[in-house]
């Protein structure tokens, strides 16, 4: 017969998991505040806003309709029409998408010729933006003709040299 110890807890060990538990999920409430306010929330009230003939024009009152905005969607031809549109247009570009995507990694990983060169036509639609968005904040904050040290100057301010300063 095989004998193993048990493990003695104190009778106070479930309030410390406890403790140890609930701190994990107080750091974690910032995270949750922050999805609530902005997923959860917007979507509740949309949700609420379908219950209702809103109209934006005019902001009175809104009478309860129920479900009644569903009822017209689901009697719109033109929803159904779009839904099909949707359908098809996933069903036919996600699996391209995916064929071609594999199919020009394959060839930039064969050794194809001009290879650095088919590199740099697929990914500079990814990088132009990161370096245009660069040169517009380079600009931005040139000590001499920047926006922010132009500020500056008409405030009576030294211009700061933001990128060159250590300080």
């Amino acid at each position: 017969m095989i004998q193993t110890k048990t493990v003695k807890h104190s009778k106070f060990w479930h309030i410390r998991h406890w403790f140890a538990t609930g701190q994990a999920y107080l750091y974690l409430l910032p995270a949750f505040i922050v999805l609530a306010l902005f997923s959860y929330g917007p979507a509740a009230f949309v949700f609420y806003m379908s219950l209702f003939k809103w109209s934006f024009l005019n902001q009175g009152t809104q009478p309860f309709i129920g479900l009644g905005n569903f009822d017209y969607l689901f009697h719109s031809a033109t929803f159904w029409h779009a839904l099909q549109t949707t359908i098809l247009y996933v069903v036919i570009s996600v699996p391209l998408q995916m064929v071609l995507a594999l199919f020009l990694a394959l060839c930039l990983m064969s050794g194809i010729r001009a290879k650095a060169f088919w590199r740099l036509i697929i990914f500079s639609p990814f990088i132009t933006p990161m370096v245009a968005t660069t040169a517009i904040w380079y600009w931005m904050f040139d000590p001499y003709h920047g926006l922010f040290d132009g500020i500056l100057r008409l405030l009576h301010l030294h211009p700061i040299d933001w990128l060159g300063d250590p300080h």
